[in-house]
């Protein structure tokens, strides 16, 4: 489920919530496989969620739109605000803003409103949990786990491994056995 390090941001009525590699726009996922989060804003046209290494551009509904490494990062991102309703990063010493498609980004010294982030609000907590843990385990995830041995731990393959090969040494004795009697 949804690990105790997730965190949301307000975006206009919406929130924005990070957790487990993953972007929830409410309960609706948006992205996956990413670094922390350092923050998300909403533009005039866009939501932009920047993590350590890359950004992400979201359409007001929560489509993703692209999905980039900025060249000229010269070391991790370490936050995203909002400069007269334009994003801008923070990396190291610099900051950058973006114009007004997120497409271009220039050197900026300006006044820099930087979102909070806050707790993840409880009436998402279900859905969220729910996405990310599906809604049960089935039968053939108990067998795979099972006849694989991860069901018992770090020593379960090795376990499998053996009763494998000891069942194929007794399938030799028996041969061995059988034609030794004719």
């Amino acid at each position: 489920g949804l690990d105790e390090s997730a965190f949301s941001y307000r975006i206009d009525d919406r929130w924005a919530t990070a957790g487990n590699g993953w972007i929830f726009l409410d309960t609706m996922p948006v992205a996956s496989g990413l670094d922390e989060i350092v923050g998300v804003v909403k533009t005039t046209s866009l939501i932009v969620a920047a993590s350590q290494s890359e950004i992400l551009l979201f359409s007001p509904e929560g489509e993703l739109v692209e999905r980039y490494f900025p060249a000229f990062a010269s070391g991790p991102i370490s936050a995203l605000g909002l400069a007269d309703g334009n994003a801008v990063l923070a990396i190291g010493e610099h900051q950058f803003r973006a114009d007004d498609n997120v497409a271009e980004w220039s050197g900026f010294a300006g006044q820099v409103s930087w979102p909070e982030s806050s707790a993840v609000p409880t009436h998402l907590h279900s859905d969220l949990n729910r996405h990310l843990r599906g809604d049960g385990l089935p039968l053939y995830r108990i067998l795979l786990d099972l006849h694989s041995g991860r069901f018992f731990a770090d020593q379960g393959p090795l376990f499998v491994d053996l009763v494998a090969l000891t069942l194929i040494i007794l399938n030799f004795l028996g041969l061995w056995l059988w034609w030794s009697r004719r």
